[in-house]
């Protein structure tokens, strides 16, 4: 393995946080993610390596625990534009072969229209996230089943170890969490039908989605505090005090996307700091960025 230079971000993200939405929302989570790009412009990454989440966008009556995807693009979405991806096939298959070789099944989709559980982080950190090489690996955190947090850091593992070899300067990106428990998870509860209600209107929240907003549980600020708290220590403290509990329960269904910040972290192998956190209640999210 060479001695190359990595780089890690993760970053929450929202699809409220749209093209047109107010701009004093969020402000310190705004700010860190000024600084994160700030960051990644001076670090120039070769290849940029995303863990990320999807919100039946992509898989749908099919849902495996880790896909690597081969080819696809940002879909139009909340106000931003469709974007083609410049997806290595290659590298993608043989990192699939390497899981394979350490008793990981990956899925590998082709021609995949990613939403925001990609492209919000993406378009927040890069003015053209075309343009970059970007290998997206979606880790399934919609509903069972999932890989537990210590299969998700080994799947970072191998990934940055994969990297490290191939490429001068990896960036690895985790996006999701922290905690929220998306209220577009119980339609039946606030008497909608999700065949026909709308939620978003260009990334504002619509008369639909404020009933569901109803029913979503509060942030869990303390559990986003605990979570810093056991990353600023170290990974293994954050995967053990992970692996022991039950974080839907804790912190809502969207928390279980915390898993793709545990796989970027190890991905990157390196110390993260905290550039910002919100807890936004309109948005029933907590925010955070962090990055090395």
């Amino acid at each position: 393995m060479t001695n190359a230079q990595s780089m890690t971000v993760c970053a929450s993200h929202n699809p409220a946080m749209s093209p047109h939405s107010d701009k004093s929302i969020a402000p310190e989570f705004r700010a860190g993610l000024a600084r994160a790009k700030q960051r990644v412009a001076d670090f120039d990454p070769t290849c940029v390596v995303v863990f990320g989440s999807d919100h039946i966008a992509l898989l749908k009556g099919i849902r495996p625990p880790l896909t690597l995807i081969a080819s696809g693009r940002g879909i139009k979405e909340f106000g931003r534009p469709e974007v083609p991806l410049n997806v290595p096939t290659e590298q993608v298959n043989a990192l699939s072969e390497i899981l394979l070789d350490h008793d990981f099944d990956p899925a590998v989709a082709t021609d995949a229209g990613l939403d925001h559980g990609f492209t919000h982080t993406l378009s927040m950190l890069f003015d053209d996230y075309s343009t970059p090489k970007i290998i997206p690996i979606l880790i399934n955190a919609f509903a069972p089943p999932m890989m537990s947090y210590p299969r998700a850091a080994e799947v970072g593992r191998l990934v940055g170890d994969y990297c490290r070899e191939h490429e001068e300067r990896p960036l690895f990106i985790g996006t999701g969490g922290l905690s929220h428990d998306p209220a577009s998870m119980d339609f039946a509860k606030a008497g909608l039908d999700p065949a026909t209600a709308e939620i978003w209107t260009e990334g504002e929240p619509s008369e639909d989605l404020k009933k569901l907003m109803l029913t979503a549980r509060p942030i869990n600020e303390k559990w986003d505090a605990d979570f810093i708290q056991h990353m600023n220590r170290s990974h293994d403290e954050l995967i053990d005090w992970l692996d022991g509990m039950d974080v839907v329960a804790e912190a809502g269904s969207g928390a279980a996307e915390t898993r793709t910040w545990v796989a970027a972290l190890c991905a990157g192998a390196r110390p993260v700091e905290m550039l910002g956190y919100n807890a936004i209640p309109q948005w029933i999210t907590g925010l955070g960025v962090a990055a090395s």
